[in-house]
């Protein structure tokens, strides 16, 4: 820490920042008539009265009466039940009248209608202790945000802790928990540990923004206490997991940010009848299918979408298990559980029943071959489609099926992969992204830890040392147990090479050294990744002929273990590490329990996609790896989890390269997303001249309507002058650089220029890299270039200079595909 602590300083700042928000201070909280309550009672009436109007008066007293008896068998449970009173209000029934009441504790349509209080130091007396936080906030005179100012932020978590078992009646009522050290800040609730409080910066979830971290307090209270945030956050960000072991969870920043904006699209497009909402990439580890349920939730409860049917779509079982048991975990959001599709006429017959209804399914389902002919599944238009990881699965035929199944429904991306350059018509599928977070801004928020590398190529070299062994080409295991896999002579090639018993041998014992070296430094769980099973089952040999005492042949036993797939007509020597469901079951809970002996699992395709388990440390590379393939291997150990500092890869197959160029992908979406953002805030420029056009016609309707009417004469006499010269829009901004007024330009002719344009912009896109607006470097050489072809085509010298920027100007403008 290197800023210099006031407490007391602290407290006044977040006074003010608070009060220019429109909080109000009661200064009489310590010795005054609302010392030692946890409820500010005429508060709490007056908002009831104002919200809810003439109400009877023994409603209101028995209202207040439920919310003072507040409780549950434990402190989470109790809190579930009062943010339900929060959310969904207090029923009240009057037997006399034989009428039911609803009582709203909060006013969310208009925030100006409840009250906003700040109490410093507040004294509160509970049956065990009597505490005195530093700062609680009332809503309503609610005391749902509770702020503790510390030297340290880890000690004001500590303090927090302290204050549930000394005086648990107050948390009963709590919302939101924030620590803070008066220059950093973080977020919780009174579920979460120490690492799953996170910061919120005010200026959102912006790709140019970089963090002032002297500001980071500020950003917590500017942006998490803002009315409308923050009672946005109350009913529609807060959930409670339905386990026994209840947990509550607040939204991150990214997900707010991502639900709103993905919302308002998706309510853009059903409104004007475009079938593409857009697509959200968020990095691994960021809480992408959390995300989902957030948005999930508060789609249903947008009146305006006409209460839709969500179908969320994945293109993997294991994956349709996952989201399945989050949103069933996780159901009092979306008011229901999801519905588990069992085939095609299943799917067709809960599509064609009652709206609103949240379905999970696999994309194969959509298929059936008696149904080529007539795909259609429903023709409804309120069907919203949520795809699971886009970009696998939505661009072949099985992409084009689900669009004929569903003509009218709404479809959304969800991604956690950056779209690589076969998925170039994902966007044309799905729409704009509507939100990007990478793993750079996860690891600034601490979301995510961050992920070393580290080469460890073996000296073993086969007996033919001219032998090229190309890049292993994508084989899932289903592929590898084909009979067409297994003949394939490459392939046989190549596990030869990466199972050759020396090279194995070299490999096991590098493993070994490594990972206990490294357990000695750090609780290590481990996997290892091999090429093939067979591989997989001869490196497990290895590693227990060293270390004998890991073996055990029982599930419930044992420090290492293989997880793979098979049949029995598979070698009777590999049945022992083929896994059926409830076997893989066994070795998942035994591997996420960091305390289990089991700290070694090696895999070929199993687990790489999908395992979230946070104390995974370090993965041993063993096979050849690209793309997508790489980054999914990067999350599996990129979770936050207790000390760990970071995750790390140790790699055996020299995958540094293809590494490198994964994540150069990953990143380059962050700057195209920058230029969407640009394009659309050129867009929204625009509608604004035009608006404020439109108000000046008002003003001075003759004028402004003849200035119209020549801008307008003046756009189409550009587009018809394009369509003449039969140049593309980019190719016309090219053209219009140059000064076609002056005389000499004339002299030139339309031809050459045309040339010119042709030529600079394909000698700009050779020489593009993803980055080049960042390098001078490139910039230069671009330059050079454009002036030979000035020259090659006699432009006239006294005007190169400004052609030249000019001309660069626009290329940095547009979004020119690169041939690199």
């Amino acid at each position: 820490m290197n800023h210099t602590f006031t407490g007391q300083h602290t407290k006044q700042t977040i006074l003010q920042l608070l009060q220019q928000q429109g909080y109000e201070f009661i200064k009489d909280t310590i010795t005054g008539k609302y010392s030692g309550e946890i409820l500010l009672a005429d508060y709490l009436q007056a908002a009831l009265n104002r919200i809810n109007g003439e109400l009877p008066v023994k409603v209101y007293k028995e209202a207040i009466r439920q919310i003072i008896s507040v409780q549950a068998e434990t402190l989470p449970e109790a809190n579930e039940h009062f943010h339900k009173f929060l959310t969904e209000g207090i029923i009240v029934e009057d037997v006399e009248r034989e009428k039911v009441y609803k009582v709203k504790l909060i006013d969310y349509d208009n925030p100006q209608n409840n009250s906003f209080t700040i109490g410093n130091e507040w004294k509160i007396e509970d049956a065990y202790q009597t505490i005195q936080p530093d700062t609680i906030l009332f809503i309503n005179g609610l005391p749902l945000v509770l702020i503790e100012i510390n030297r340290y932020i880890e000690s004001a978590f500590l303090q927090l802790q302290y204050y549930q078992t000394a005086a648990p009646r107050l948390f009963s009522y709590n919302s939101i928990l924030i620590v803070t050290d008066g220059q950093y800040a973080k977020v919780g609730t009174l579920t979460s540990d120490k690492h799953q409080f996170k910061k919120w910066r005010i200026a959102g979830n912006n790709p140019d923004y970089n963090p002032d971290y002297s500001s980071e307090m500020q950003g917590v209270f500017a942006g998490v206490l803002e009315k409308n945030t923050f009672l946005d956050l109350l009913k529609h960000f807060i959930v409670f997991s339905n386990q026994r072991n209840k947990h509550k969870i607040l939204a991150a920043q990214h997900q707010f940010n991502a639900v709103n904006a993905a919302v308002k699209s998706t309510l853009n497009s059903y409104i004007s009848g475009n079938t593409n909402a857009g697509v959200i990439w968020h990095t691994q580890g960021s809480g992408k299918t959390m995300t989902m349920v957030f948005y999930a939730g508060k789609v249903l409860a947008t009146p305006s979408l006409d209460s839709p049917t969500i179908l969320i779509l994945t293109d993997r079982t294991v994956l349709e298990h996952q989201l399945r048991s989050t949103f069933c975990e996780f159901q009092e959001l979306i008011n229901q559980a999801p519905v588990w599709i069992e085939n095609r006429n299943h799917l067709k017959s809960v599509l064609a029943g009652y709206s609103g209804e949240l379905i999970i399914s696999t994309i194969q389902k959509f298929i059936s071959p008696k149904d080529v002919n007539d795909p259609m599944l429903s023709d409804r238009k309120n069907i919203l489609v949520i795809v699971d990881e886009a970009s696998r699965s939505q661009q072949g035929e099985m992409g084009l099926y689900v669009r004929k199944a569903l003509p009218n429904a709404l479809f959304i991306g969800f991604t956690q992969m950056p779209f690589e350059k076969r998925d170039k018509n994902i966007q044309a599928l799905f729409g704009n992204y509507i939100d990007v977070y990478d793993i750079k801004q996860a690891i600034e928020d601490e979301l995510v830890v961050p992920i070393r590398y580290e080469s460890r190529l073996t000296d073993f070299t086969p007996e033919n040392k001219k032998q090229k062994y190309t890049r292993l080409i994508e084989i899932t295991e289903e592929d590898e147990l084909s009979e067409v896999q297994q003949i394939n002579e490459e392939w046989i090639r190549k596990e030869a090479f990466w199972g050759h018993p020396l090279r194995l041998k070299s490999v096991a014992e590098d493993i070994i050294n490594h990972f206990e070296q490294r357990n000695e430094q750090v609780t290590n769980k481990a996997m290892i990744v091999c090429i093939s099973r067979q591989v997989c089952i001869e490196l497990f040999n290895q590693i227990i002929k060293i270390r004998p005492q890991w073996y055990n042949p029982e599930d419930e036993k044992g420090v290492i273990k293989i997880v793979m797939t098979g049949s029995s007509s598979d070698p009777y020597e590999w049945q022992e590490h083929i896994g059926n469901p409830y076997r893989t079951n066994i070795l998942a809970k035994r591997f996420k329990d960091p305390q289990d002996e089991l700290k070694l699992i090696i895999v070929r395709d199993m687990w790489l996609t999908g395992f979230d388990m946070p104390c995974l440390n370090t993965i041993y590379l063993d096979r050849p790896m690209e793309g997508t393939q790489l980054l999914q291997l990067l999350s599996r150990v990129n979770r936050v989890y207790g000390d760990k500092t970071n995750g790390l890869i140790v790699d055996y197959a020299g995958n540094k390269k293809q590494l490198y160029e994964a994540l150069n992908s990953y990143f380059s979406i962050r700057e195209k997303y920058k230029d969407e953002r640009q394009e659309n805030e050129n867009i929204r420029e625009i509608k604004n001249t035009i608006i404020q056009k439109k108000k000046e016609i008002l003003n001075s309707q003759k004028e402004t309507l003849k200035e119209l009417t020549q801008l307008a004469k003046e756009v189409e006499k550009v587009d018809k002058e394009r369509e003449k010269l039969n140049l593309s829009p980019e190719e016309m901004l090219f053209y219009s650089a140059l000064n076609t007024e002056n005389e000499e330009m004339n002299a030139l002719g339309t031809d050459t220029l045309i040339q010119i344009v042709k030529e600079s912009m394909k000698s700009i896109q050779e020489l593009m890299t993803f980055d080049w607006v960042y390098k001078a470097s490139v910039q230069a050489k671009m330059k050079i270039a454009i002036k030979r072809i000035l020259l090659k085509h006699q432009y006239p010298l006294n005007e190169q200079a400004q052609a030249i920027e000019q001309i660069m100007e626009v290329a940095k403008r547009l979004d020119i595909p690169t041939n690199n």
